[in-house]
């Protein structure tokens, strides 16, 4: 042993206090390596709720929209695969059969029903959507269960790549309603399938069965459990340079579930606010569509390496279900660097505007390129050289 950790030991042997410290200083230490190298999430109620053993959800309707691919999917694979039975939801398009069949293929072990798939636009006026609720509703009483949503999965959206000042209105106003103004329509149409749904557990959970079409009431949900999981975006915690509007409508719909489940403490409604990103989502097959700043585009699927820095869709569906299971009011999930940006704009906001200054127009220009925003190395090194130029 180094003459230096025996006088160590040995002074923490002689006084106790001196050795709580060490241990306590070790103990901080390995924690600060684990976040730093491992945690892609935050808070130990979400990682210990993904360790545990998934809850049955047989019995229970399930409704995904933005469901034909990518974290949609995933999710609603998960779902089947624990007994739900899933409604499916997205723009009309030959993805949606393709995903209906892989999540009855994911569903058969469980004997969770085959899915419905209900296609429609996210950006529907009130009464298109109300109509939409309805047929939801009828495809969980067709399936056994109580006619209403146990739980609504909201993934339908789209994300941003380009710089604010070049941003057209039509984009930002579209990206609003795909993010935002959609998903509060569609909420407030679903919202007495959920009240049902809601009632009709608490009902259960209290011996009056009452739920499903068959002779015995199904396992009751957890009693903390989400009814509402909304998929946000760290672009709604931390500033991200090139997506401006996309933040801000994603920021929109998180502070619309939080008062909303507030509003109906008591009534077995409550929203799980989860904020995700990056994810390494678009395939070949599947491209992924974001806004650019004068309209759609489609991104070619990300490189290895690109998708290393990135959480699996996997991963982002095992972390979503986690905390809806476990009802709580926000999560985040993303990997380092973003993980300790989003603690510093939450705890030191002049941190955090320090770095975003410094990658900001590397970010956004490299947005509007198609290239990558996640190498926060790369992105310093080369604002550091802008500002040198334009020294």
């Amino acid at each position: 042993m180094p003459p230096a950790l025996q006088t160590v030991t040995s002074a923490a042997a002689a006084h106790p206090l001196a050795m709580l410290a060490v241990a306590t200083t070790a103990l901080l230490t390995l924690r600060l390596a684990r976040f730093l190298l491992r945690d892609d999430a935050d808070g130990p109620t979400l990682r210990a709720a993904a360790r545990s053993a998934p809850p049955s959800y047989a019995g229970r309707t399930v409704w995904v929209t933005g469901a034909s691919q990518g974290l949609g999917l995933e999710l609603a694979i998960r779902y089947a695969a624990r007994g739900a039975a899933l409604i499916l939801s997205a723009r009309p398009s030959p993805r949606l059969a393709a995903a209906g069949a892989a999540v009855a293929a994911a569903g058969r072990a469980s004997g969770a029903p085959p899915p419905s798939l209900l296609p429609f636009d996210a950006t529907a006026g009130g009464e298109e959507l109300a109509r939409v609720a309805a047929a939801a509703a009828d495809a969980s009483a067709a399936a056994g269960n109580v006619p209403g949503v146990d739980l609504l999965v909201l993934c339908a959206g789209a994300s941003q790549h380009g710089a604010a000042a070049a941003t057209a209105p039509s984009v930002s106003d579209a990206l609003f309603e795909l993010n935002c103004a959609g998903p509060v329509r569609l909420v407030v149409a679903a919202l007495p399938g959920l009240l049902a749904a809601a009632a009709a557990r608490a009902r259960r959970a209290g011996g009056g069965g009452g739920g499903g079409g068959g002779d015995s009431a199904p396992p009751p949900a957890p009693a903390s459990s989400s009814s509402i999981l909304g998929i946000c975006s760290m672009a709604a915690v931390v500033p991200a340079p090139g997506q401006a509007a996309y933040g801000a409508s994603k920021a929109g719909l998180a502070s619309y579930l939080a008062t909303l489940s507030a509003e109906l403490a008591g009534e077995g409604v409550r929203a799980t606010v989860f904020c995700a990103g990056p994810v390494a989502t678009g395939t070949e097959a599947a491209p992924r569509a974001v806004y650019g700043s004068g309209g759609p585009k489609t991104l070619p699927p990300p490189s290895p390496a690109e998708a290393a820095k990135r959480l699996s869709p996997g991963r982002a569906a095992d972390l979503a279900i986690a905390a809806a299971d476990a009802g709580l009011p926000v999560s985040w999930a993303t990997k380092q660097p973003i993980l300790s940006l989003a603690y510093a704009a939450q705890y030191a906001p002049w941190l955090c505007t320090l770095v975003m200054r410094a990658v900001g127009p590397a970010r956004a220009r490299g947005l509007e390129e198609g290239k990558g925003g996640y190498d926060v190395g790369g992105l310093v090194r080369a604002g550091a050289a802008r500002g040198k130029k334009g020294a």
